[in-house]
């Protein structure tokens, strides 16, 4: 009977103590910590059941609900600290990472109120931390990265911190990216994060057991790497950087996309698709984190790149201008690592739809005399002597390419020359020199053989824009001035005799061999130097005004050519900076 008697008095003596403990905790936190008048409310519900049978906090318990919070909660059976706020506050929030915000507002500690100290940090679920303020001159106030704390809620597991606005934690660039809502970012979210891989962690990971052959088993580890993002010197996860992304939304792609490749067709310019797609990623990406005057006070960022500067704040070395594409300047997101705006406009730029428009001239004997007529005219230059020169110096071979096994064509180095029918000086220019005087005038085409010996012929078309103008001529001794013109517009005016003399020699002038830019991708190392560059820069740059492309025509006037031949290799128009 003693005994009974005993068990019977500890089981009263405990739940006596649990119940004076408990009354003691939620007495010493309104004592110690004044909540909104002491309003405190102690619940024998768990925090989940607390949640979704609270109707103004219904709102928050849906978020935790769709996010995986709740049933991670479920899976772990720990003691939490949960933040929320009250329905008609989380309605007005714009959320940007769901997931990530869920994340932020939970903590697998229990922190009593009574136990936050001003400058405390805590890691919630995110991985990030969040810093508690408590006013020096009234202790009564605390806030959590600002938020202020009206209400404290004591679980059967926990703690429920109402606050007054949701918890602002920055994120970084990486997490922005990878919480994006697919159903609006889900293309830039696939462009950015499908280059991502893992690589096995071997000293993060556990050694479990060895495997039927003798092989050691791991709890394996993963790291996310990019090394797409990582050759630029860029890395997606680092916390050291202070960096700019700008978001695009599936709608703007696709229409710009769709744009884009419209007006090449309309233009009869073919473009990989690859190469207009990577680029409404690749624009979005700077080393350096750009505020809103930045936007509202340069033409061009990275800055200045219109004259060649500062190409390396976008990572890819790509221009956005802009007076032509926009981002919402009201509603930056602060990372962690730099700052984030989202798209408003978006516009693949024309120097990215055209990389170069360059064309040969090795096909005029290959014309019907009705095409010879129609695309080429000549004055005192004679058809008959028209003939297409094989160049075989430089110590090349014919047809030649530096890399016959990546990927860039054989091409033959040849020239169009053409003889004067009369060398006579009855010409005087407006130096007053008496000069032989020869014109020579064609249209750009496009030109393509096919095996039957037929031919497919269409005049270039120019879009709207600026371009720089560049040429080539044979490397040979014939010597002369020129004058170019465009569309009757002059271009370029070669009369010195340093001109003269450089002309056809080893000026520059020299085919495409020397100067301008190389192919497109192409590495342009000392052992492709010669290949398929742009030529020699001539005057400029060149502007097609109005909102249609336009044939093209080419005039050369040629003077003191002395008894030998003119010629020409090839033409060439580049996009500027500012052909946007």
């Amino acid at each position: 009977m003693k005994t009974h008697k005993y068990i019977i008095l500890a089981i009263l003596f405990i739940v006596a103590f649990s119940s004076c403990s408990d009354d003691w905790d939620s007495h010493y936190s309104k004592q110690e910590t004044k909540i909104d008048n002491e309003n405190v409310v102690v619940s024998d519900l768990t925090t989940i059941e607390y949640l979704k049978t609270t109707a103004e906090y219904s709102s928050m318990a849906g978020f935790f609900e769709t996010t995986g919070v709740f049933s991670k909660m479920d899976s772990l059976d720990l003691r939490y600290t949960v933040f929320v706020v009250a329905n008609d506050i989380f309605s007005g929030t714009q959320i940007v990472n769901a997931d990530f915000a869920a994340r932020g507002h939970i903590s697998s500690a229990t922190i009593s109120p009574s136990t936050l100290k001003d400058g405390q940090r805590i890691v919630v679920w995110n991985e990030k931390y969040v810093n508690v303020e408590r006013t020096s001159e009234n202790s009564d106030q605390i806030f959590f990265n600002g938020s202020y704390l009206k209400k404290v809620i004591k679980t059967e597991n926990g703690y429920i911190y109402e606050l007054n606005s949701m918890i602002n934690i920055a994120q970084s660039l990486l997490q922005l990216i990878e919480g994006l809502d697919d159903s609006r970012y889900s293309i830039f979210k696939n462009m950015v994060l499908s280059k991502n891989v893992n690589e096995f962690n071997k000293a993060a990971s556990t050694p479990i057991g060895v495997d039927n052959s003798g092989n050691t088993v791991y709890d394996s580890v993963f790291t996310v790497r990019n090394p797409y993002f990582l050759a630029k010197g860029f890395d997606l996860s680092s916390e050291s950087m202070k960096a700019t992304v700008l978001i695009p939304s599936n709608e703007l792609i696709t229409n710009a996309l769709k744009e884009a490749k419209e007006k090449l067709s309309a233009w009869n310019i073919q473009r990989q698709d690859s190469i207009l797609e990577n680029w409404c990623f690749q624009v979005a990406f700077f080393k350096k984190q750009y505020t809103r005057a930045d936007f509202e006070n340069n033409i061009d960022l990275p800055i200045g790149f219109a004259n060649g500067q500062n190409k390396s704040d976008n990572v890819f070395e790509k221009q956005w201008r802009t007076t032509i594409n926009k981002v919402d300047l009201d509603n930056p997101v602060e990372l962690s690592n730099g700052t984030a705006y989202f798209m408003t406009q978006l516009k693949i730029p024309q120097n990215v739809m055209i990389y170069r428009i360059k064309g040969r001239m090795n096909y005029y004997k290959m014309l019907t005399e009705g095409d010879k007529e129609k695309y080429f005219s000549f004055e005192n230059f004679d058809p008959a002597t028209a003939d297409i020169k094989i160049c075989t110096d430089i110590s090349k071979t014919q047809p030649w390419t530096p890399y016959p096994e990546g990927g860039f064509p054989p091409i033959t180095d040849d020239v169009m020359v053409i003889s004067m029918i009369d060398y006579s000086k009855n010409y005087v220019d407006d130096q007053g020199r008496s000069l032989n005087k020869g014109v020579w005038e064609f249209t750009p085409t496009y030109f393509t053989q096919h095996s039957d010996g037929t031919y497919d012929i269409t005049p270039m078309l120019l879009p709207p824009g600026e371009y720089t103008f560049f040429f080539g001529v044979e490397s040979a001794k014939a010597k002369y001035y020129l004058d170019i013109y465009l569309n009757d517009a002059l271009q370029g005016r070669l009369q010195t005799s340093t001109d003269r003399a450089n002309l056809g020699a080893m000026g520059g002038y020299k085919m495409d061999w020397y100067s301008g830019a190389f192919p497109e991708f192409f590495p342009g190392d000392s052992k492709s130097k010669y290949y398929d560059r742009n030529g020699r820069l001539l005057g400029g740059p060149y502007v097609v005004k109005g909102d249609n492309a336009v044939e093209m025509r080419i005039k050369m006037i040629i003077t003191e050519l002395n008894n030998t031949q003119a010629s020409l290799s090839h033409w060439c128009f580049m996009p500027t900076a500012n052909c946007y």
